[in-house]
């Protein structure tokens, strides 16, 4: 990994570590919080850092996926049981994993989904077969 992207990394685990403080000090308020009891100018901070709170949440999310360590990487083959997997992991519905693209060169990240009798892999659409695609699953 180059310097930079290391850095970028470090700044990232630093931004992770802000946004859980964040996150902590938002719930603490938030489970003692009565809108009848503050201004309008609270009511309307304490609106205003919910949606900051829920974008957070995501964030925090991308960054701790990000930060794992990488399980299995390969072509997804589907298995007797319907499921498929990776390198012999078993994947089901709602598991994240990135997908590679070959045109960008780059892995996005995704998640598998099931439709009625086959599953689908988010950034493809519920009408791309997902057989054979190059995937890679974090722990």
């Amino acid at each position: 990994m180059t310097t930079n992207i290391q850095e970028l990394m470090k700044s990232a685990n630093d931004a992770l570590k802000a946004l859980q403080r964040f996150e902590d000090a938002f719930e603490n308020v938030e489970h003692r919080y009565d809108p009848e009891a503050v201004s309008v100018d609270e009511r309307s901070q304490f609106i205003q850092l919910r949606r900051i709170y829920d974008a957070a949440l995501d964030m925090t999310d991308s960054l701790k996926f990000l930060q794992k360590p990488i399980l299995a990487e390969g072509a997804l083959r589907k298995q007797p049981n319907g499921r498929y997997h990776v390198d012999g992991v078993e994947l089901t519905s709602g598991q994240r994993l990135e997908l590679y693209d070959k045109d960008d060169d780059v892995f996005y990240p995704t998640a598998l989904e099931h439709k009625s009798r086959d599953y689908y892999i988010v950034l493809l659409g519920r009408d791309v077969a997902i057989e054979s695609k190059l995937v890679r699953i974090r722990r």
